[in-house]
């Protein structure tokens, strides 16, 4: 479980949000929300209280096989 206190604003991570399940999205901390952007134009942000949101990883790397 990583402490939302010392991410990175657009760090892509693993989050455990109530309700809905875990996603990989885009985090960005403002006062006390966590905003969870998706990479996909065609869905919403996830916008959440910061004691509501596990954020359970970061992403690391991607590896592409072409």
């Amino acid at each position: 479980v990583f402490d939302k206190n010392y991410l990175k604003n657009g760090t892509i991570v693993s989050a455990l949000v109530p309700g809905t399940g875990t996603t990989l999205k885009y985090f960005f901390k403002k006062d006390n929300q966590i905003i969870l952007e998706p990479a996909n134009e065609d869905y919403e942000p996830i916008t959440i209280d910061k004691d509501l949101v596990l954020i359970q990883g970061k992403l690391l790397a991607v590896w592409r096989k072409f």
